[in-house]
């Protein structure tokens, strides 16, 4: 692949990223859906992604929201139950309420928060001069933060190889792998499961797939198993 065509990947990869990070940490207010929705981010999504249920998912959504079968109020509320709220629908969009869950019995046991990996994730942050988003989430394991670093971590690989600097794109692309294997992409496709049982609107349902997908080709590209 031609030098140009690999910086363009990993910008589009942190685009995706952040993306992603952005709607899992914050309420998507009425410019984000319409942002969104708009034709060419649909095209954009599609030439993405080779799993058709992703495009599907968001021309669903965008007739839902577009004939006011849903409106953004009730996109900030599902947001609010998934991401925020503790009770029946709420994801724990933490990292060690997943690596440390248990069965007992036949229940699964959510593990407790702010775990070790909270902090092994807060160190990777300040390994690039980052300070965990507090003011969005309350550790720095969240499913949004983590996706967020992974866009950062893309984005300066790309800068790296568009100057040339061949030492620093090979270090931070070990460290994209290091922290997707270690981290993000450890746990990542549970949270999706999660998130595509408990979503209450198209829009996160759509995030969901979206996620997936990504989550599977990441993992297809950076060989983690």
């Amino acid at each position: 692949m031609p030098n140009q065509e690999i910086v363009d990947w990993h910008m589009a990869r942190s685009n995706v990223y952040r993306l992603l990070g952005n709607l899992l940490s914050e309420q998507p207010g009425e410019r984000t859906i319409d942002q969104l929705l708009r034709p060419e981010a649909q095209g954009y999504l599609e030439t993405m992604f080779d799993n058709p249920k992703v495009g599907q998912r968001f021309h669903e959504l965008a007739y839902h929201y577009n004939s006011g079968r849903i409106s953004a109020e009730q996109v900030v509320l599902d947001f609010e139950s998934l991401m925020r709220v503790p009770g029946r629908w709420y994801t724990h969009p933490y990292e060690s309420a997943y690596r440390s869950r248990r069965m007992d019995g036949n229940n699964s046991k959510w593990g407790g928060l702010c775990g070790s990996q909270a902090g092994d994730v807060e160190r990777y942050y300040h390994s690039e001069g980052l300070e965990p988003g507090y003011g969005r989430v309350d550790f720095a394991d969240h499913i949004g933060l983590e996706l967020i670093f992974m866009a950062h971590i893309c984005r300066k690989t790309a800068e790296a190889l568009q100057t040339h600097q061949d030492d620093r794109s090979e270090r931070l692309l070990a460290k994209q792998k290091e922290f997707g294997q270690h981290h993000v992409l450890t746990w990542a496709d549970d949270f999706c499961a999660e998130l595509k049982t408990k979503a209450g609107t198209p829009f996160f349902q759509a995030v969901a797939e979206m996620l997936a997908a990504f989550v599977e080709s990441e993992k297809s590209q950076l060989m983690i198993h």
